[in-house]
């Protein structure tokens, strides 16, 4: 079952070197309790992904050009 979710990006940082780096926090959309363990990485690539911690939060860089993040 597919479960409803909610992310509060928290803040959005723009490195010097062409890379953003994206913090934020996955919650049930329901229970507002966080989300462990869901996985988000950039669609076009292997390399730029994260994992969110026991809190539900997360940090993931991606190249400047990325335009679609993907949640599981």
């Amino acid at each position: 079952m597919q479960k409803l979710l909610t992310i509060a990006l928290l803040q959005v940082i723009f490195t010097g070197n062409a890379q953003v780096i994206i913090r934020g926090e996955i919650v049930d959309v329901e229970t507002q309790n966080p989300l462990t363990g869901v996985n988000i990485w950039v669609k076009t690539t292997a390399i730029y992904g994260s994992t969110s911690n026991q809190e539900g939060r997360f940090n993931l860089k991606i190249p400047e050009n990325a335009d679609t993040i993907f949640f599981s």
